[in-house]
């Protein structure tokens, strides 16, 4: 990784006690930094000059949303973040980082062994990193059409052959477009949440045994001691299509609990974990009808944060029109407020426009201490269907302000491509402190806009689970930096799209911080006057060597 160091007197060292389980690295220097979210620059053909998103016509013969799933960890242990690439192809692509914005691909993932190729059920549709057997390099996750499936981390850039937690013959085999993972029975180990679409329409006649599999549901696959049983959940709406899903501990009692907002205008689902049956698995029940998630929607990647600063979660979705955010009110109940943030199009070009996002995530780009916001965005093309949108799907970016709403930078940013994306992910590739942001559209190179170091500080920290959840997966972070509180959830996936589980955190001027953190077992620890620009490790107590 290419760091940025400053000389390191040990004064901000010595002035913060020391504290068991926390250690940071040198300062990282910035020497020209600037302000506001002007710097990015788009250097992916440069960067990966040799990768284009596969054409999903390739595949199927017709058109579909590629999805441009990517996955984004340090699958080499080397200390800086590489890439997993899922070209609409059968076998996604390797891109190792050699530091300075230099990719090499070093390796294809082994192809998932299912069904004959040319039918497509081998191209996957969302990717992810985390280390489920505690060695310290992340195993590859990912779902396609018909299948979930995991690959072993065996060094240098490879990964070993597919196991599959469910194939095509699975009696609840479906369409899994996006996939979370976390400990949801709390057993130590990694669980997989599934959300399946369910049966295609529109398609050719030649492609529907392929594609017609099991209705759209939620399910849970359960690592019950390296043997995997899936569990379908029951939806209070009833028939349901999903495309999107999050484990998250949105009540703070330390377990987590399933939010699936739904797909195609089907009605939204959340359901509340109450601990474990007798066979040690959760129980779950969907109670979103009554918290305030009864909703129809669209959703296809979210992400959440403390917006309205009561201590408890807030979720925002994409949807075909503007982003919906459902606020916390405190009591365990939720109301829509994405307007009253001013979380929606706002530019000439885009405003009163059904523009479909894709993923989405909070991200403080400019390190002032406000979190930013990014959504892609593409047509929801239906594989053979007429769907009205308009032709022209911005990608958007929205500064934080200081009030807590957000503006609309507008169709004049660098970023703000009409190309149709779906994945993305915010990622500092360079060590900088300061995030770049990678997207990616099928039928064109990866997007990587790089973003330079800046003004404002900064901390990462970068938590040390136990065994088999290594990633920490479901951990809260929170970070306080003067007067201001960041709280933060570690997750997998945001939608088409994989931030690393590093927890980054913009801090304006502020020098030292406090961080608390809960981890996924309950266990809780505390640091103060921990020093910004730099990037601190946290160690669970029985993570071992």
């Amino acid at each position: 990784m290419a760091w940025l160091l400053a000389c390191d007197d040990g004064a901000a060292r010595d002035s913060a006690p020391l504290q068991e389980g926390i250690q940071w690295g040198e300062e990282v220097a910035c020497e020209g930094g600037d302000d506001g979210l002007e710097r990015f620059v788009d250097i992916g053909a440069t960067a990966l000059p040799d990768f284009t998103f596969g054409d999903t016509t390739d595949v199927f013969g017709l058109p579909a949303p590629g999805l441009s799933p990517m996955a984004v960890g340090d699958i080499d242990a080397d200390g800086d973040f590489d890439l997993v690439l899922g070209d609409f192809g059968l076998s996604p692509v390797v891109e190792r980082n050699d530091g300075d914005f230099v990719f090499a691909p070093v390796s294809t993932v082994p192809v998932v062994d299912t069904t004959p190729a040319e039918e497509g059920t081998l191209a996957p549709l969302s990717l992810a990193l985390a280390d489920r057997d505690g060695d310290g390099l992340p195993e590859l996750w990912g779902t396609g059409f018909g299948w979930a499936a995991t690959w072993p981390n065996l060094g240098s850039g490879t990964f070993g052959p597919a196991e599959l937690i469910i194939e095509p013959s699975h009696e609840l085999a479906s369409f899994y477009m996006e996939f979370s993972l976390g400990d949801v029975n709390g057993d130590g180990t990694i669980d997989m949440g599934l959300a399946a679409l369910g049966p295609l329409t529109g398609v050719e006649d030649t492609l529907q045994a392929t594609f017609q599999h099991a209705p759209g549901h939620v399910a849970v696959a359960y690592d019950l001691g390296g043997s995997w049983q899936v569990v379908p959940l029951d939806s209070a709406g009833g028939e349901f299509a999903m495309s999107a899903m999050r484990f998250t501990d949105r009540d703070l009692d330390g377990d987590l609990d399933i939010l699936a907002p739904g797909d195609r205008q089907y009605v939204a689902s959340f359901w509340r974990n109450d601990g474990n049956d007798a066979d040690g698995l959760a129980v779950l029940e969907d109670d979103g009808f009554l918290i305030g998630f009864y909703t129809r929607i669209s959703g296809m990647g979210m992400d959440q944060a403390d917006l309205n600063g009561d201590g408890f979660p807030d979720y925002c979705i994409t949807d075909t029109r503007a982003p919906a955010c459902f606020f916390s009110d405190g009591a365990g109940g939720y109301y829509e407020g994405a307007a009253s943030i001013t979380l929606y199009q706002a530019s000439p070009d885009t405003q009163n426009r059904e523009i479909s996002g894709w993923a989405f995530h909070f991200a403080d780009f400019d390190n002032d201490g406000m979190p930013d916001a990014f959504q892609p965005s593409g047509a929801p093309v239906r594989y053979g269907e007429e769907v009205y949108m308009f032709p022209d799907q911005y990608d958007v970016l929205w500064e934080g302000r200081d009030d807590g709403t957000f503006f609309d930078v507008g169709t004049g940013h660098v970023v703000a491509s009409v190309h149709e994306h779906y994945g993305a992910s915010p990622v500092d590739l360079d060590g900088d402190g300061a995030l770049e942001l990678l997207v990616g559209g099928v039928g064109e190179p990866l997007h990587l806009y790089q973003n330079r170091c800046t003004l404002g500080g900064w901390t990462q920290i970068d938590l040390v689970g136990p065994a088999e959840n290594r990633s920490a997966l479901g951990a809260r972070v929170v970070v306080t930096a003067g007067d201001r509180v960041h709280r933060r959830e570690v997750a997998a996936l945001a939608g088409p799209g994989q931030a690393p589980a590093r927890v980054h955190v913009g801090l304006g001027d502020v020098d030292t911080v406090d961080i608390a953190v809960t981890w996924p077992d309950g266990e809780k620890a505390e640091y103060t006057s921990v020093p910004s620009r730099r990037l601190v490790t946290i160690t669970h107590p029985g993570a071992g060597g």
